[in-house]
């Protein structure tokens, strides 16, 4: 799924353009597979606002760099998170796995 207000037609196979979150929350309705949304803090944060988020999956990238900015900062509410998983992938790169509680 890409959510674009200005892509018409998608360049990967077997993915949606929607252009708002209520067309998300529709496809999320419906029943079947699951939807995997990938994006930076904005786009997921402002998906977890509007509560469409049920699993939150984080890949950390061991590299300090001495600034930066919060990872959800523009979260609405604190949001209370249920580890599921921890994965080492190559690379001392780490996945963790989150349900969000509601």
């Amino acid at each position: 799924m890409v959510l674009s207000s200005t892509l018409t037609q998608a360049r990967w196979p077997h993915t949606r353009i929607v252009s708002s979150l209520d067309a998300i929350r529709q496809l999320k309705e419906q029943p079947g597979r699951s939807i995997h949304a990938v994006g930076g803090a904005s786009f997921v944060s402002s998906l977890i606002n509007h509560a469409l988020v049920d699993e939150l999956r984080l890949v950390v990238i061991p590299i300090a760099l001495g600034q930066g900015k919060a990872l959800f900062q523009a979260l609405h509410q604190r949001q209370q998170l249920h580890h599921l998983e921890v994965k080492r992938l190559a690379g001392d790169v780490v996945r963790l796995v989150y349900r969000l509680r509601r």
